[in-house]
């Protein structure tokens, strides 16, 4: 009997979390409800400007790559003691439809960075799905890497000359994934020829940090109905090669 108490442990965490994610979502992935999410999480959220013993953070708008595009929101760490020459974009995880940079354990993950590479973090606020269909959130994504690419901007100097790491948890690790792969492509999300700001980012990512990436199937009709895709979408060894979301509608 002493060896099952573990087990019933485990079950009671697992029905607690059931019961938790039950409150958020009706099961069908078409009545999402980002409001609900929110009121369980909305006592977690930190307000920027801000700063702890060892680093300080900034919220900022950041021009979008794409004409027609909103600004893009984005959550810039620097630690005190910092490393020159390494700057981080990070994506965080939500099945691309929930969180904010805002939410507490977004957050922490991003100070975590900062504190442990001792490297300016950029926590990117991407759009969210149903409300910003797809490509949106890749649209943002690869608007944070390019900005910081070029460092041209008032509060962008921090990037000049730095290496890139992409991190991202989750569907944030999709994102980081596929906008470094666009990079080494040469192509934007809407898989056309990058323009002539992209010219050498590439070789400026370094490294990925992917943690659990979201890498799943993105062909069934609920996945698609979901992630705010205008019809279903199929794998493809073509020309544009990138795994995600980025791939070639089903005919």
């Amino acid at each position: 009997a002493d060896g099952l108490r573990p087990c019933s442990k485990l079950l009671d965490v697992a029905s607690s979390w059931m019961n938790w994610w039950s409150g958020i979502t009706t099961g069908d992935p078409t009545q999402f409800s980002r409001v609900r999410f929110e009121a369980l999480t909305s006592s977690t959220r930190v307000a920027a400007p801000g700063s702890s013993k060892d680093v300080s953070w900034e919220d900022v708008a950041i021009d979008p790559y794409f004409i027609g595009d909103p600004p893009v929101g984005a959550r810039i760490y620097k630690p005190t003691r910092l490393r020159p020459g390494l700057v981080v974009i990070a994506f965080h995880g939500g099945g691309m439809c929930i969180q904010t940079v805002a939410d507490g354990n977004v957050h922490a993950k991003a100070l975590a960075m900062a504190l442990k590479l001792e490297a300016v973090v950029v926590s990117v606020d991407y759009r969210l799905a149903p409300e910003h269909p797809f490509p949106a959130a890749l649209h943002d994504a690869y608007s944070v890497l390019l900005w910081a690419h070029s460092a041209s901007t008032p509060g962008s100097e921090f990037a000049r000359g730095a290496r890139f790491v992409l991190a991202g948890d989750s569907a944030g690790g999709n994102l980081a994934l596929v906008t470094a792969m666009l990079a080494g492509q040469h192509v934007d999300p809407d898989l056309r020829p990058a323009g002539v700001g992209s010219a050498g980012v590439s070789a400026r990512i370094v490294h990925l940090l992917l943690i659990y990436p979201w890498m799943i199937d993105y062909s069934t009709d609920a996945v698609a109905e979901l992630m705010g895709l205008k019809q279903r979408v199929a794998p493809t060894s073509g020309a544009s090669g990138l795994c995600g979301p980025v791939r070639a509608p089903a005919s």
